[in-house]
């Protein structure tokens, strides 16, 4: 499902990805070094960067091949072999239980795992190590936020802050928060702040046009949208596009290749819904939920190409997790009952199928207009 602002309670943080770490006395890394610090992501392939980590790791003290560890699960989670991702960090870890770096990387494949709880708790660890660790504080306050604890969120979205004053994520993160929590004018301000430093952040216009909206400023919430309208040439009404008694969302340029998780979810739903795209799609929203592990929309929306693919048990491990994040969310409950019926769990099925309807009548036709009865 494409991308929108939700229900407010709903929303669902963006979350860092990992981080890499230099060796120590590192003044000019070797050929191999350099592959496996991966300074370039767009010129070092993960094939080559493993391949450099590999060549290192024998050769090095303990404490550097911690961190070739570290970078070489990255480098496997770049591939979305999670599972090698996770025996990397956690060997990274065994060769040096002091770095912060290696337990907030672990913490991101859990958290593309599901494991939250187990991602929580290597942040924690992270963070202790770690005081100043930005991306853990932000990825933190995102699980509390998706658990519902807004002002815990608000905390930890504070500390990153701290951290790093220019970090754009926490600030659009403690921002949506403070809307959780009806903090408005504190999330107006938090938005702001995350315009000044990235003057094109469509999302930060969107969130800080919702929070004057809240506040009665609709004329300041015009001029937002107007914002996007200018930055977003797919919008240039200047409004937000949004489904169906939802709050809005903007609609993402398709001539730009997508840089962020809401982006690659708008694409990967796109893609599935036209029909034709289905591998490239899925592809899409692997990438998303690599940025941002924790969203119902693209677990909806993989949940949807692995339906339309056929994948049945696949596609209910994806709505079943989406439903986790957010309970009443009709198309999520009847993609996963049709999936049951294909299986021929008829009962389940239709009784997932009549919890949407009694969400939002419409799901029924919207999914027929995609194919799907």
């Amino acid at each position: 499902m494409r991308n929108s602002m939700r229900a407010i309670a709903g929303w669902v943080l963006l979350a860092a990805v990992a981080s890499l770490p230099l060796p120590a006395a590192a003044q000019q890394l070797s050929p191999d070094w350099t592959l496996c610090v991966q300074g370039d992501l767009n010129k070092i392939t993960p094939q080559d960067a493993i391949r450099g980590c590999t060549n290192v790791i024998g050769k090095e003290t303990p404490n550097n091949r911690a961190i070739a560890y570290t970078n070489r699960g990255f480098a496997y989670e770049r591939l979305k072999n999670y599972d090698q991702a996770l025996n990397d960090h956690t060997e990274a870890i065994r060769q040096n239980p002091s770095l912060a770096l290696a337990y907030y990387n672990r913490g991101v494949v859990f958290g593309l795992r599901r494991q939250f709880d187990r991602a929580l708790t290597d942040y924690n660890q992270a963070i202790r190590l770690d005081s100043k660790h930005a991306r853990a504080y932000n990825n933190r306050g995102s699980l509390r936020y998706d658990g519902g604890d807004f002002s815990a969120a608000v905390a930890d979205f504070d500390d990153a802050i701290r951290a790093d004053p220019k970090f754009v994520l926490a600030h659009v993160n403690r921002g949506r928060a403070n809307f959780a929590l009806a903090n408005y004018d504190e999330a107006i301000a938090d938005h702001t702040a995350a315009i000044r430093i990235d003057p094109n952040y469509v999302a930060a216009y969107s969130a800080r046009a919702d929070a004057h909206d809240r506040k009665g400023n609709t004329a300041l919430g015009a001029a937002d949208r107007a914002v996007i309208a200018r930055l977003d040439p797919a919008n240039p009404a200047g409004k937000t596009q949004a489904l169906q008694q939802q709050p809005p969302a903007p609609v993402r340029t398709r001539n730009v290749e997508p840089k962020t998780a809401e982006e690659f979810n708008d694409r990967c739903w796109d893609r599935a819904t036209k029909g034709t795209q289905f591998s490239a799609a899925l592809e899409d929203c692997n990438e998303a939920l690599r940025l941002k592990p924790y969203d119902a929309n693209t677990l909806d929306s993989r949940g949807f190409v692995y339906l339309k693919l056929n994948e049945f048990s696949n596609a209910i491990a994806d709505y079943d997790a989406a439903l986790k994040l957010e309970p009443n969310k009709a198309h999520s409950l009847y993609g996963r009952g049709i999936a049951k019926l294909r299986l021929g769990e008829t009962e389940q099925g239709r009784a997932d199928i009549a919890a949407a309807k009694a969400v939002d009548p419409k799901v029924a036709d919207e999914f027929a207009g995609f194919g799907i009865k």
